[in-house]
């Protein structure tokens, strides 16, 4: 059966599982995707995370892939991966792990003010379901519906970060060059900002949020994200961009 891999190049863990697979020779097993040139192939399987391996119609693993995973079935061999123990806490960290892995979902919930919404995203509950059972959901949803502002308040600061580390990325990719914060505050106001927030956060109509005029939460986080990118432009340049540069 046909093994297709879909990855984007600005990916390093994409590249890094598509270099061992040809150290390997096992390259020529996979049907190999790139997203940004066919995303629609993606979306209509459901996939925003990458890189996504799948043996036919079956997903194999998504995002922060298991690489000796991917590598074992795809060359055939057997790879036995036995059902774990799991408690609520670890099922939760799991999800938080598919949402900062990816700026789509950091951007959902981030707009959203809670957790919750990703238990719409099928493809990390089947994981999960993998993982650990099925048992696990039931359990899983009802602790999300009770818990899930207050834990999306203990990730807030990181899903700031994940989502003005991208940001920062993809404006420089587009001028080719480190962009100075006094550039960043005359190219985007608020309100050019925040068209970026909301198209990135949605696929065509699909999850386009258009209350900004009257939905004074929302305005505020997307007010508050663009702050908190003024408040460590200059930090997250040196350590991201600059700095990876020097070395």
């Amino acid at each position: 059966m046909k093994f297709k891999i879909y990855y984007h190049e600005s990916c390093p863990t994409s590249l890094k599982l598509l270099r061992l697979l040809k150290g390997r020779k096992l390259l020529e097993k996979v049907e190999t995707i790139d997203v940004g040139q066919r995303p629609l192939k993606a979306i209509s399987k459901g996939l925003v995370l990458v890189p996504a391996v799948l043996k036919g119609d079956e997903l194999i693993d998504f995002g922060s892939v298991n690489m000796e995973k991917c590598a074992s079935i795809i060359a055939g061999e057997s790879f036995k991966e036995d059902l774990k123990k799991i408690g609520i806490e670890d099922a939760v960290n799991y999800l938080i792990h598919d949402i900062l892995d990816n700026l789509f979902l950091s951007l959902v919930i981030y707009l959203r003010g809670n957790i919750l919404p990703i238990l719409d995203y099928t493809l990390s509950i089947l994981k999960l379901n993998k993982l650990y059972g099925k048992e696990i959901i039931p359990f899983l949803t009802e602790y999300l519906e009770e818990n899930g502002k207050q834990i999306y308040e203990s990730i807030k600061e990181k899903l700031k970060k994940i989502i003005a580390i991208n940001f920062m990325r993809e404006i420089n990719w587009i001028h080719g060059r480190v962009i100075r914060k006094e550039e960043f505050e005359k190219m985007y106001p608020f309100h050019v900002f925040a068209h970026w927030v909301l198209a990135r956060s949605s696929i065509s109509r699909v999850g386009l949020l258009t209350n900004l005029t009257t939905d004074r939460e929302l305005t505020e986080r997307i007010k508050e994200l663009r702050e908190h990118l003024l408040l460590r432009w200059d930090e997250y340049s040196e350590k991201y961009f600059i700095g990876r540069k020097k070395t």
